[in-house]
Protein backbone atom coordinates (compact mmCIF):
# COMPACT_ATOMS: atom_id res chain seq x y z
CA UNK A 1 0.00 0.00 0.00
CA UNK A 2 0.88 3.37 -0.98
CA UNK A 3 1.99 6.14 2.17
CA UNK A 4 -0.20 8.70 2.18
CA UNK A 5 1.56 11.60 1.55
CA UNK A 6 2.58 14.25 4.22
CA UNK A 7 1.31 18.29 3.37
CA UNK A 8 4.33 20.61 3.85
CA UNK A 9 3.76 24.31 5.30
CA UNK A 10 4.29 27.22 2.99
CA UNK A 11 4.29 30.61 3.39
CA UNK A 12 1.56 32.48 2.04
CA UNK A 13 1.77 34.44 -0.71
CA UNK A 14 3.58 37.38 -1.77
CA UNK A 15 1.49 40.58 -0.30
CA UNK A 16 1.61 44.36 -1.20
CA UNK A 17 2.06 45.13 2.51
CA UNK A 18 3.10 48.32 4.97
CA UNK A 19 5.20 50.26 2.12
CA UNK A 20 7.69 48.06 0.75
CA UNK A 21 10.55 50.11 -0.10
CA UNK A 22 13.91 48.95 0.32
CA UNK A 23 15.66 44.93 0.65
CA UNK A 24 18.42 44.99 3.33
CA UNK A 25 20.14 42.54 5.59
CA UNK A 26 18.53 42.37 8.97
CA UNK A 27 20.17 43.37 12.43
CA UNK A 28 18.00 40.57 13.95
CA UNK A 29 18.97 40.06 17.97
CA UNK A 30 20.97 36.74 19.07
CA UNK A 31 17.57 35.12 19.82
CA UNK A 32 17.22 31.10 18.89
CA UNK A 33 14.39 31.93 16.38
CA UNK A 34 16.03 35.14 14.70
CA UNK A 35 16.79 34.21 10.79
CA UNK A 36 20.34 36.49 11.06
CA UNK A 37 21.39 34.86 7.89
CA UNK A 38 18.40 35.47 5.57
CA UNK A 39 17.31 39.65 4.38
CA UNK A 40 14.34 40.72 5.45
CA UNK A 41 12.04 43.45 3.98
CA UNK A 42 11.85 46.88 5.72
CA UNK A 43 8.60 48.32 5.44
CA UNK A 44 8.20 52.17 5.71
CA UNK A 45 10.65 54.95 7.21
CA UNK A 46 11.59 54.03 10.57
CA UNK A 47 12.90 56.12 13.62
CA UNK A 48 14.59 54.12 15.96
CA UNK A 49 16.86 56.52 17.56
CA UNK A 50 16.53 57.09 21.00
CA UNK A 51 13.88 60.42 21.86
CA UNK A 52 14.81 62.70 24.83
CA UNK A 53 11.17 62.67 26.84
CA UNK A 54 8.77 60.36 27.54
CA UNK A 55 6.06 61.75 24.93
CA UNK A 56 8.03 62.55 21.67
CA UNK A 57 6.90 61.12 18.64
CA UNK A 58 9.41 60.28 15.43
CA UNK A 59 8.43 63.25 13.39
CA UNK A 60 9.63 61.56 10.69
CA UNK A 61 7.43 58.52 10.69
CA UNK A 62 4.97 58.35 7.91
CA UNK A 63 2.23 56.85 10.62
CA UNK A 64 2.38 59.71 12.80
CA UNK A 65 -1.08 61.88 11.35
CA UNK A 66 -0.43 65.77 10.72
CA UNK A 67 -3.14 66.10 13.88
CA UNK A 68 -1.15 64.16 16.22
CA UNK A 69 0.21 66.19 18.96
CA UNK A 70 3.81 65.75 20.33
CA UNK A 71 3.14 66.80 23.89
CA UNK A 72 2.29 64.52 26.58
CA UNK A 73 -0.99 64.69 28.30
CA UNK A 74 -1.02 64.66 32.41
CA UNK A 75 -3.72 63.32 33.61
CA UNK A 76 -5.47 62.22 37.15
CA UNK A 77 -7.87 58.92 37.84
CA UNK A 78 -10.00 58.32 40.98
CA UNK A 79 -8.86 56.53 44.05
CA UNK A 80 -10.31 53.44 43.17
CA UNK A 81 -8.44 53.41 39.20
CA UNK A 82 -5.05 54.57 41.21
CA UNK A 83 -5.36 51.22 43.35
CA UNK A 84 -6.63 48.99 39.89
CA UNK A 85 -2.98 50.07 38.15
CA UNK A 86 -0.72 49.65 41.25
CA UNK A 87 -2.40 46.32 41.35
CA UNK A 88 -1.67 45.68 37.30
CA UNK A 89 -4.65 46.52 35.94
CA UNK A 90 -4.31 47.89 32.18
CA UNK A 91 -6.93 49.63 31.35
CA UNK A 92 -8.24 53.49 32.89
CA UNK A 93 -11.64 53.48 31.89
CA UNK A 94 -13.21 56.70 30.81
CA UNK A 95 -14.90 57.44 33.92
CA UNK A 96 -12.12 57.20 36.22
CA UNK A 97 -10.15 59.90 34.38
CA UNK A 98 -10.60 63.02 36.96
CA UNK A 99 -8.91 65.30 35.04
CA UNK A 100 -6.69 65.38 31.97
CA UNK A 101 -4.57 68.66 31.31
CA UNK A 102 -5.50 68.93 27.84
CA UNK A 103 -7.79 67.97 24.86
CA UNK A 104 -5.89 64.87 23.70
CA UNK A 105 -5.49 62.84 20.62
CA UNK A 106 -5.25 59.21 19.75
CA UNK A 107 -1.60 57.82 20.27
CA UNK A 108 -0.37 60.55 22.78
CA UNK A 109 1.36 59.50 26.06
CA UNK A 110 -0.66 59.74 28.78
CA UNK A 111 1.06 60.27 31.68
CA UNK A 112 -1.30 59.54 35.24
CA UNK A 113 -0.32 60.59 38.69
CA UNK A 114 -1.59 60.05 41.97
CA UNK A 115 -3.18 61.98 44.44
CA UNK A 116 -0.19 63.46 45.65
CA UNK A 117 1.06 64.06 42.25
CA UNK A 118 3.74 61.53 41.97
CA UNK A 119 4.38 59.02 38.71
CA UNK A 120 1.98 56.21 38.97
CA UNK A 121 1.99 54.98 34.94
CA UNK A 122 2.25 55.67 31.09
CA UNK A 123 -0.03 54.89 28.42
CA UNK A 124 -1.47 54.99 25.22
CA UNK A 125 -4.67 57.50 25.64
CA UNK A 126 -7.64 57.26 23.26
CA UNK A 127 -10.29 59.95 23.58
CA UNK A 128 -12.99 58.17 21.90
CA UNK A 129 -12.83 55.14 23.52
CA UNK A 130 -14.33 53.93 26.76
CA UNK A 131 -10.55 52.26 27.68
CA UNK A 132 -9.37 56.10 27.99
CA UNK A 133 -5.87 54.72 28.58
CA UNK A 134 -4.18 51.77 27.98
CA UNK A 135 -1.56 51.52 30.59
CA UNK A 136 1.82 50.66 28.92
CA UNK A 137 4.01 50.86 32.77
CA UNK A 138 3.41 51.18 36.55
CA UNK A 139 5.84 52.02 38.75
CA UNK A 140 8.89 53.99 38.37
CA UNK A 141 9.25 56.55 35.76
CA UNK A 142 10.55 55.02 32.42
CA UNK A 143 11.19 56.59 29.20
CA UNK A 144 8.81 55.78 26.04
CA UNK A 145 10.66 55.25 22.97
CA UNK A 146 12.35 52.76 20.08
CA UNK A 147 14.27 51.08 22.77
CA UNK A 148 11.05 50.06 24.67
CA UNK A 149 9.16 49.27 22.01
CA UNK A 150 12.28 46.85 21.64
CA UNK A 151 12.36 45.26 24.87
CA UNK A 152 8.56 44.62 25.36
CA UNK A 153 8.60 42.83 21.34
CA UNK A 154 11.62 41.04 22.84
CA UNK A 155 10.44 40.10 26.45
CA UNK A 156 6.84 38.57 24.50
CA UNK A 157 9.52 36.38 22.11
CA UNK A 158 11.64 35.39 25.13
CA UNK A 159 8.44 33.53 26.81
CA UNK A 160 7.56 31.75 23.66
CA UNK A 161 10.21 30.56 21.80
CA UNK A 162 10.88 27.64 23.68
CA UNK A 163 7.62 26.05 23.86
CA UNK A 164 8.11 25.95 19.79
CA UNK A 165 10.15 23.90 17.66
CA UNK A 166 11.09 24.40 13.84
CA UNK A 167 8.05 22.11 12.51
CA UNK A 168 5.48 24.91 14.18
CA UNK A 169 4.44 27.50 11.74
CA UNK A 170 1.71 28.94 13.20
CA UNK A 171 1.50 30.25 16.82
CA UNK A 172 1.03 34.07 18.53
CA UNK A 173 3.76 35.64 19.56
CA UNK A 174 2.34 39.01 20.94
CA UNK A 175 -0.94 38.81 23.49
CA UNK A 176 -1.67 42.34 23.83
CA UNK A 177 -2.53 43.15 27.63
CA UNK A 178 -0.48 39.93 28.38
CA UNK A 179 2.52 41.29 26.83
CA UNK A 180 1.91 44.59 28.55
CA UNK A 181 1.08 45.90 24.97
CA UNK A 182 -2.52 46.44 25.20
CA UNK A 183 -4.58 46.34 22.46
CA UNK A 184 -2.01 44.83 19.91
CA UNK A 185 -1.71 41.10 18.50
CA UNK A 186 0.70 39.39 16.49
CA UNK A 187 0.61 35.88 14.77
CA UNK A 188 2.89 33.92 13.06
CA UNK A 189 1.84 32.41 9.72
CA UNK A 190 4.75 30.12 8.29
CA UNK A 191 7.11 33.52 7.67
CA UNK A 192 4.08 35.89 7.40
CA UNK A 193 3.01 38.35 10.52
CA UNK A 194 -0.23 39.55 11.02
CA UNK A 195 -0.49 42.07 13.53
CA UNK A 196 -4.01 43.21 14.57
CA UNK A 197 -4.56 46.45 15.95
CA UNK A 198 -7.46 47.16 18.46
CA UNK A 199 -7.23 51.07 19.35
CA UNK A 200 -6.31 53.98 16.86
CA UNK A 201 -4.00 54.41 20.01
CA UNK A 202 -1.17 52.65 18.16
CA UNK A 203 -0.98 54.17 14.93
CA UNK A 204 1.34 56.47 15.71
CA UNK A 205 3.60 54.08 17.30
CA UNK A 206 3.84 51.38 14.54
CA UNK A 207 6.76 52.18 13.00
CA UNK A 208 8.94 51.77 15.97
CA UNK A 209 6.47 48.36 16.81
CA UNK A 210 7.51 47.10 13.16
CA UNK A 211 10.81 47.90 13.48
CA UNK A 212 11.20 45.76 16.47
CA UNK A 213 9.36 43.00 15.18
CA UNK A 214 11.86 42.83 11.94
CA UNK A 215 14.70 43.30 14.43
CA UNK A 216 13.59 40.03 16.05
CA UNK A 217 12.16 38.24 14.03
CA UNK A 218 12.90 39.01 10.41
CA UNK A 219 9.28 38.33 8.76
CA UNK A 220 9.24 38.24 5.21
CA UNK A 221 6.04 39.97 5.51
CA UNK A 222 3.85 41.65 8.13
CA UNK A 223 -0.17 42.29 7.40
CA UNK A 224 -2.01 45.05 8.98
CA UNK A 225 -4.87 43.73 10.49
CA UNK A 226 -7.63 46.91 11.94
CA UNK A 227 -10.36 46.16 14.35
CA UNK A 228 -13.18 47.53 12.81
CA UNK A 229 -14.20 50.40 15.43
CA UNK A 230 -11.14 52.19 14.22
CA UNK A 231 -10.44 51.50 10.26
CA UNK A 232 -12.49 55.03 9.64
CA UNK A 233 -9.50 56.94 11.37
CA UNK A 234 -6.68 54.62 9.88
CA UNK A 235 -8.11 55.60 6.23
CA UNK A 236 -8.57 59.30 7.35
CA UNK A 237 -5.82 60.44 8.94
CA UNK A 238 -3.02 57.71 8.39
CA UNK A 239 -4.07 56.06 4.71
CA UNK A 240 -3.99 52.60 6.27
CA UNK A 241 -6.21 50.25 5.61
CA UNK A 242 -7.13 46.66 6.89
CA UNK A 243 -5.20 44.14 5.46
CA UNK A 244 -2.33 46.18 4.05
Amino acid sequence: MTPAKVMQPHPLPPRNVWRTVTLAPCPARSLAFSHSSRPSIYYGKFSTKKVATVCKVAEDSPATSPKQKKSRLAVRVSQKSEKAIREGHPWVYSNSVTKVSEDGTAGQLAVIFDKRKRFLAVGLYDPDSPLRVRVLHHGSPLTIDADFWLMRVDEAVQRRESLFDHTTTGHRWINGESDALPGLVVDRYADTLVMKVYTAAWFSHLDDVVAALISQLAPARIVLRLSRNCQQVAQQDYQLSDGQ
